[in-house]
Parts: structure tokens; C-alpha cells; sequence
């Protein structure tokens, strides 16, 4: 009797022991996974980010751009005097 409760204790054990390890196999699993779509989001959302930003200084490079010649062009149209950036006040 008493090598049938020591068997069938050990037995226990044993499938206590397969049951943990088995748990905590899954456990590293699913953080590992975790993990993987953390770091897949994390980089979509940076590369939408720089791909945003990109595009955000293009436009403003572009828009000075433009500033600038229409500035030169109504420099070579227009005197300085005239124009609404220079007014000075003149003495009468």
C-alpha cells in the first residue's frame, strides 16, 4: 500500500511539473508574441510618422519657395518704394 501511495504521489508530481512547465512554455509564447505586434506597430506607426513629417517640410520647402520668387518677381516689376513691405513715410 504504502509503494502504491508513493508511485501515485510521484505521479503527481510528475504531471504537476509537465502541467507547469507546459504553462509557462505558453506564457513565454504569448509575451513573445506580445512582443512581435508591439514591435510591428510601434515601427508602422514611426515610419507613418517620418513619411507624415517628410511630406510636412516638402510642402513648407515649397511654399517658401514660392514666396521667394514671387518676392524677386514683383521686386523687378515694382520699385521698392511701392511695394507694401518697404513703405516709408515721406516728408511733405
Amino acid at each position: 500500500m504504502t509503494k502504491t501511495m508513493k508511485t501515485s504521489s510521484k505521479l503527481k508530481k510528475n504531471r504537476t511539473q509537465d502541467f507547469t512547465d507546459a504553462l509557462s512554455d505558453m506564457t513565454d509564447q504569448l509575451r513573445l508574441l506580445d512582443q512581435k505586434i508591439t514591435m510591428a506597430a510601434d515601427n508602422s506607426i514611426q515610419e507613418d510618422f517620418q513619411k507624415r513629417q517628410q511630406e510636412l517640410y516638402h510642402a513648407t520647402y515649397t511654399i517658401n519657395k514660392l514666396e521667394q520668387k514671387q518676392r524677386i518677381s514683383r521686386k523687378k516689376l515694382v520699385p521698392d518704394r511701392f511695394t507694401p513691405e518697404k513703405l516709408e513715410k515721406r516728408l511733405s
